[in-house]
């Protein structure tokens, strides 16, 4: 049976969203497996289409909404689109009916009467709303970012119906269904061809939504390079520091940095590896422009005496204590770690669908209940997701939330830069990431280089806000039918050298779908006292854990 496939909508889906002269990020997802079937950037409105049409069938067919810089997968360009989402409440991983895809249209035209300009399409089990305008450059990402959420906001208390959900709209990075591309979700029966519902050959001006954004707080124009006087400095080499300091003060990421240095005055008579040597130095907090003068930090070194000292104090600290002071809250990994350390990293493996993401949030509930503040970097579940699974934790939907100061950032690949400007905002105790292996887009050795740098990096950040940190790994294939050890870490032996303990979780039935499943955890490196293992009983429906004594 041939696959359907509407060419003319995937072209009129370039143009719409004019990405002429930059490239385009493609994303194809596996119809049985969900995972990332292809991921790359391409250049121009035939590549594009030839990509959809290898796909269509196969994944499902996203793309990037907005513009990339070219050849450079995880840098924006500027913005020239937002999509609104309208989805069917229904089962994950099924269709929606053709009574609920009707209601999502008539939800979808709805707001588009609202704001003018848009173009309705169906998404194969939802209806998308295309707002599409000329490239706009935000003065600060993450403040625009905050403006799309607040206009996300809007839209969802006026335009939300019963059995309809508008969610996760906001991120300018958001991937999107390319319409003309089959939609592969539940009963094959079911699979239907993402299509525009407005006349193809309409080119409309979306800017309704992009003035509705910027009228979420300050407004923001586009931003223009300033000058080497308007920077206070007089040499090349200064101008080109006082760029990356400008840059880094008006909130933009180190790669958007670069990108935008590598195309201003400065930059472009500059050899590359000086721009990413003075990005890197600035990001890195080593060098400053102040007055004008470019100032380089110095390195820190401490007399043995006045080490001594610190070490007097930190064990005078915990002689004192009866219970660690950042508790994981089971007793037998507690004995063994003495809970979490500042400055440290620990490190929990395990295979997909173990428990690791619900062990985090319990070892995060566990220091919440005792004052401590805790950041939760989820790149898989939506801020949502990760609430009611907390909620879960604490006893169901009567449970009281307000003693936990547990922040969540959701993500869906946040950097090294990201979660220093989250720790410098929210000063926390802990701060755990979900997982490390969704960390860039890159494979091969640049996989292996861009992982080691964000978990080095990651070691940075929790040394220098003096918190502790977890990470949470995926686990190499091996581990499913033996018992896991360190070489099991999967795609980075960094991360083994640079975190002080390490857990392995491992099932001890294979049976997932049991409703308490025993799981023996395996303390395979502990820098600061023994190894060992316990055994803990997960309960999936509650997301708790029983020590087995």
């Amino acid at each position: 049976m041939a696959v359907e496939f509407l060419p003319s909508h995937v072209r009129l889906t370039y143009r719409a969203l004019r990405h002429k002269g930059f490239s385009t990020l493609v994303h194809a997802q596996d119809m049985a497996t969900a995972q990332v079937a292809d991921r790359r950037l391409v250049n121009g409105e035939e590549e594009f289409v030839k990509w959809a049409q290898t796909w269509n069938g196969r994944a499902n067919c996203f793309v990037g909404r907005n513009p990339r810089v070219n050849g450079d997968i995880s840098t924006l360009a500027g913005i020239t689109a937002f999509t609104t989402d309208v989805d069917p409440i229904r089962p994950k991983g099924t269709a929606a009916s053709l009574d609920q895809l009707a209601q999502a249209v008539r939800v979808g035209k709805d707001i588009s009467r609202a704001y003018p300009g848009g173009s309705v399409f169906e998404s194969g089990n939802g209806c998308q709303l295309l707002h599409t305008w000329p490239l706009f450059i935000p003065e600060s990402l993450p403040a625009f970012r905050e403006q799309c959420r607040a206009y996300k906001d809007e839209i969802v208390r006026r335009f939300t119906v019963a059995g309809m959900e508008i969610d996760h709209i906001y991120e300018p990075e958001r991937l999107v269904k390319i319409p003309g591309t089959l939609s592969t979700k539940g009963d094959r029966a079911l699979w239907r061809v993402a299509r525009f519902l407005d006349d193809e050959d309409t080119f409309k001006d979306g800017s309704s939504v992009l003035r509705a954004i910027l009228s979420q707080g300050v407004s923001q124009a586009p931003l223009v390079a300033p000058t080497a006087e308007e920077l206070g400095v007089k040499s090349k080499s200064e101008a080109q520091f006082a760029m990356a300091t400008f840059l880094k003060a008006k909130g933009y990421k180190a790669e958007q940095a670069l990108a935008t240095l590598r195309n201003s005055p400065y930059g472009k008579a500059n050899r590359d590896d000086d721009n990413v040597r003075i990005v890197q130095k600035v990001f890195s907090g080593r060098a400053t422009v102040t007055n004008g003068r470019v100032e380089e930090k110095q390195v820190q070194v401490y007399t043995l005496q006045g080490a001594m000292d610190e070490y007097k104090r930190r064990k005078a600290e915990r002689a004192n204590q009866t219970v660690p002071e950042l508790p994981l809250g089971f007793r037998a990994l507690d004995q063994m770690l003495w809970g979490l350390r500042r400055g440290n990293i620990l490190t929990i493996g395990a295979r997909t669908g173990v428990g690791k993401t619900a062990l985090a949030l319990n070892v995060a509930s566990s220091v919440g209940r005792v004052g401590k503040r805790v950041l939760f970097f989820s790149t898989e579940m939506p801020v949502g997701e990760i609430v009611d699974r907390i909620v879960t934790i604490q006893g169901g939907h009567d449970a009281d939330l307000a003693p936990l100061d547990i922040r969540v950032c959701d993500e869906s690949a946040p950097n090294v830069e990201s979660v220093k400007i989250a720790c410098e905002q929210h000063k926390p105790d802990l701060v755990v990431f979900d997982y490390v292996q969704h960390t860039g887009d890159s494979t091969g050795d640049n996989r292996y280089r861009e992982l080691s740098l964000f978990i080095r990096g990651f070691h940075d950040v929790v040394r220098e806000f003096d918190c502790a940190g977890v990470l949470l790994s995926q686990l190499n294939r091996v581990a499913e039918s033996e018992p896991p050890t360190l070489t099991s870490l999967s795609e980075c032996g960094v991360l083994e050298n640079e975190s002080s303990a390490v857990i392995l979780m491992h099932r001890l039935m294979d049976n997932p779908d049991a409703k308490e499943v025993p799981l023996m955890l395996n303390v395979a490196k502990n820098r600061h006292g023994a190894r060992g293992t316990c055994t803990l009983l997960f309960k999936p429906e509650e997301m708790k854990f029983i020590e087995q004594l």
